[in-house]
């Protein structure tokens, strides 16, 4: 049994535990950082066991990983390897990508959330928006204290209510997205301003910013959803 068979057999197990070890995945998963696309490819097929602990639990520090191992291009073409052979639905395609930053704000009611991925790349396909990079989410409780909470650190009113809030906004158990993802489907107020486009839907508001040339990009492939 080869190496990397034998790793993604003690992930397999590690996952089917009621409370899988992160630590050991990681390990098992950093062990393969030599062989290439094998790496890759396990990193995609940990992900399909169970892509929402990996998204709540692997996601970042892979993310951090594979900039370190493969510099920051070889980073984009990793995640567009992992996003193209590992959660595009059929007949789902890569329009476009470039980097940039995005942010969703959910409509004024109590407790209003603020949430967004900057430092990284925005896969748009002919379904959604798919986003590689580092996650930060802004909850305003009613005290009017902003809280600012991200990967790398404890949301202060507690692990489990930023968990609540990337499972309400960010994944859906039925759909994989490896990377956090955003819908474009029936949008509207779609509106482009200087290196800033937003839209509207009815779980908030969107707004994305990249260069001005990537801009113009986004804002043609993004109207043809309204």
């Amino acid at each position: 049994m080869s190496d990397v068979s034998l790793a993604m057999n003690k992930i397999e197990e590690e996952l089917k535990k009621t409370y899988p070890s992160k630590k050991k995945i990681l390990n098992f998963l950093y062990d393969l950082q030599l062989y290439d696309f094998e790496f890759l490819n396990s990193i995609g097929e940990t992900y399909k066991l169970n892509h929402l602990f990996f998204m709540n639990k692997l996601y970042s520090n892979i993310w951090k990983k594979m900039g370190k191992l493969l510099g920051k291009e070889g980073r984009i073409r990793a995640e567009r390897y992992i996003v193209e052979n590992y959660c595009l639905h059929g007949g789902e395609q890569i329009l476009y990508e470039c980097e940039g930053s995005i942010k969703k704000k959910r409509p004024l009611k109590a407790p209003s959330i603020k949430i967004s991925v900057s430092l990284g790349v925005i896969f748009i396909t002919n379904q959604r928006i798919i986003v590689q990079g580092k996650l930060t989410i802004n909850e305003l409780i009613q005290t009017k204290t902003l809280v600012d909470v991200s990967d790398d650190g404890l949301l202060l009113t507690g692990r489990d209510r930023h968990e609540e809030c990337k499972k309400e906004f960010l994944y859906d158990a039925s759909e994989l997205c490896f990377g956090y993802m955003f819908p474009v489907k029936q949008l509207s107020n779609l509106r482009r301003s200087g290196r800033k486009i937003s839209y509207k839907l009815v779980d908030g508001m969107t707004t994305l910013t990249a260069d001005k040339e990537q801009i113009d990009k986004l804002f043609d492939i993004l109207n043809q959803f309204q």
